[in-house]
């Protein structure tokens, strides 16, 4: 009898044991293919250039590529096939580096124009600085700012060492010797002139002419002449843009183009005498 109660103990510690094992590997198998579906790599669509907010379905499809990231890192929402665009329009700014996402997409009677995450500045320029007088409200622009030379003195504190410059002999007078302690006057000091498209497509939200273009006549070519016109356009920029945009409309010259949100940023920089020969590879 008790060979047999400790036989029966012993197959049930057996069969336990086994069930444990079972449900420890399965525990550790599921663990691990679960691991391994989250690292799989699955395909989204990612943004390769800011799409503003309102952009047309053409503009956010030619926007994106499509790249493969761990299904881990794949958001809810994101689209996988970019017939899901549809007729749909930008709800939102996309952003470079984000998943696109359905969410971030609507009709385009859903979306609205106001301007409500961004500072709207306005600026007076000739037509030859506004696109020759083409642009108008919903347009995205190229913002360039461009600086005549600066008093570099007038503007802090100079801490850097003149090197003293020899007086002219003029022809026909004695030569003239300074004494050795006498104060040598510093030649001012200035900044280059300098350019730079600063910011990249720049929302338009206004824009008015202060008097009325010279219309052609019947006989005349049909193309209006902007010559005398000057346009008031106000862009959306944000807080810190605007800093910058308002200093060199007082101190500077601003200049705008037709920048759509396809055009990339590729090859630019500050512009000087210097390097205005100059290509960037």
């Amino acid at each position: 009898m008790n060979n047999k109660r400790r036989i029966t103990g012993i197959v049930t510690a057996m069969v336990l044991a086994i069930i444990g094992t079972v449900a420890l590997v399965g525990y550790v198998q599921s663990a691990k293919d679960q691991a391994v579906a989250q690292e799989a790599l699955v395909e989204v669509y990612v943004v390769d250039k800011l799409v503003p907010k309102g952009a047309e379905p053409d503009t956010i499809t030619s926007s994106v590529s499509l790249e493969l990231v761990p299904a881990r890192l794949k958001q809810e929402g994101a689209v996988t096939d970019l017939a899901a665009v549809g007729a749909n329009v930008a709800a939102t700014d996309l952003q470079p580096g984000d998943q696109l996402l359905s969410a971030r997409l609507a009709p385009r009677e859903e979306v609205s124009d106001d301007v409500t995450d961004k500072v709207q500045v306005s600026i007076l320029l000739a037509a030859e600085r506004a696109v020759g007088g083409a642009l108008q409200k919903g347009d995205l622009v190229g913002v360039y700012l461009s600086f005549d030379p600066f008093d570099l003195d007038g503007a802090w504190p100079s801490t850097e060492a003149v090197d003293p410059v020899e007086p002219l002999a003029v022809a026909g007078s004695p030569a003239t010797t300074l004494p050795a302690d006498a104060p040598m006057a510093e030649a001012p000091r200035k900044s280059p002139n300098v350019t730079r498209m600063e910011f990249q497509h720049v929302l338009v939200t206004n824009v008015q002419t202060t008097n009325t273009p010279v219309s052609p006549g019947p006989e005349e070519a049909v193309v209006e002449q902007v010559t005398g016109s000057q346009y008031v356009v106000t862009l959306a920029l944000s807080p810190e843009q605007s800093e910058r945009f308002v200093f060199a409309a007082e101190f500077g010259h601003v200049w705008l183009s037709i920048d759509p949100a396809t055009v990339s940023d590729d090859g630019t920089r500050q512009v000087t005498l210097g390097n205005v020969y100059t290509v960037v590879k």
